[in-house]
């Protein structure tokens, strides 16, 4: 490795997740292409060097930046040499390595017409029986409710969580028990994509795979929004890939409409923290209102949305600093308006409350909701569950609701 030899980029494709506490801030990695996806732990200099490396930079250019951005860290060049070999072995970068191990596996993935189950096997059985008999069990946690919830044929949208289903099974059965028996035809699947990089909306025209079969992709319709709104959707679908938002809604459809077989318009929704400020609504987005406009084409009366989202999440695995149980009230509250200007499809209300706290709740589903509420305006919502689910071992926790909309 030469001093004056740019080095590799850092991987565009990890996942990156911080994790503060009072005293210090590590970096947790994930190599979604692993043979086995495995946690990576960096400190916030070894990360901040890895970001500082973007196939330009040479290893005296990343010492000089690293000493600009630290306020004067200088860290010798045979130490910075040390770290950039380590994330060599630890596969951080995009070099040789990388795209021998990587890039086929993206390659057959992009070719393949069908997105297979990711998370089958590990947040649910991986079996036809098996998961019939969960499916089962986790619907049966609904039925006393049924007196509270709108007529199925009247829901135009359920919105679900899509934390583990592991460890929110109600929410999830209070939200499919609802639509029990519909016959739409057509669902327009929205979820969080936690993974897109490029592109407000990533689209795939893949039919999702669990191990109740397969619920085709309708790709005309795919490719219609495409085709309408080319500069806000992302070049490829591999944020699909491994994205666990839409996946774990597929099994619950399967299981309660009329016919397992109905086309799906898959949607991973972006972030869309950066327009807080200077938007208030989805359409303020150039290229969005097209976007928009190509998806309301789509709603018939017997088409259902379906949001896999969830809320806050606070405490320390998600950057606080101190431990969810101090920020749990007032993300309740923060939570409460959401859902308040939810039901009344007041969209307005809902961006201005996330834009008030500059979405410091980190409100995961705030995109996929603005754009199902843009969508559909005029709907009212109906709450039928919302709690949080709190890890105490990271002193974290992430609030999910279920909603239908009329």
């Amino acid at each position: 490795m030469e001093v004056q030899d740019p080095l590799p980029r850092m991987r565009r494709d990890l996942k990156v997740q911080m994790f503060e506490t009072a005293d210090e801030s590590f970096i947790l990695l994930t190599d979604p292409w692993a043979a086995e996806e495995t946690t990576m732990t960096l400190s916030e200099i070894s990360y901040l060097v890895l970001q500082l490396m973007d196939g330009r930079r040479t290893l005296r250019d990343i010492q000089i930046k690293l000493n600009r951005f630290t306020g004067g860290l200088m860290l010798p060049l045979s130490q910075l040499q040390r770290l950039i070999e380590q994330f060599t072995e630890l596969v951080l970068l995009e070099d040789e390595q990388y795209h021998s191990r990587c890039v086929p596996m993206r390659q057959a993935y992009l070719k393949s017409t069908s997105r297979q189950a990711a998370h089958a096997g590990v947040s649910y059985p991986e079996t036809r029986e098996e998961l019939e008999l969960y499916l089962d069990k986790v619907l049966s946690l609904a039925a006393s409710r049924e007196g509270s919830v709108p007529p199925a044929d009247k829901i135009r949208a359920v919105i679900a969580p899509h934390l583990d289903l592991r460890v929110e099974e109600e929410a999830y059965a209070t939200a499919y028990h609802a639509i029990a028996g519909r016959d739409p035809d057509r669902i327009i699947l929205l979820g969080t994509g936690h993974e897109i990089q490029d592109g407000l909306f990533c689209l795939t025209l893949k039919d999702y795979e669990t191990p109740l079969g397969s619920m085709p992709c309708d790709r005309e319709a795919v490719q219609m929004l495409k085709d309408a709104a080319p500069t806000v959707c992302s070049p490829d679908d591999l944020p699909h890939r491994d994205e666990h938002a839409l996946e774990f809604q597929v099994p619950f459809l399967q299981k309660v409409l009329a016919r397992s077989d109905v086309p799906i318009v898959p949607i991973l929704c972006g972030s869309l923290h950066e327009e807080l400020e200077g938007c208030r609504k989805p359409s303020d987005i150039p290229g969005v209102p097209k976007f928009i406009e190509a998806l309301q084409g789509l709603v018939t009366e017997r088409t259902l949305f379906v949001a896999g989202v969830d809320f806050s999440h606070i405490g320390q695995k998600f950057g606080h600093g101190v431990p969810a149980s101090t920020m749990l009230d007032a993300a309740r509250r923060h939570d409460q308006n959401l859902l308040d200007a939810l039901c009344a499809g007041a969209l307005d209300d809902f961006w201005g409350e996330v834009q008030s706290v500059q979405n410091s709740y980190h409100v995961c589903g705030f995109a996929t909701l603005c754009l199902l509420l843009e969508t559909l305006s005029g709907c009212k919502g109906h709450v039928l569950r919302h709690d949080f689910w709190k890890e105490d071992e990271t002193e974290s926790a992430v609030s999910f609701a279920s909603v239908v909309l009329t």
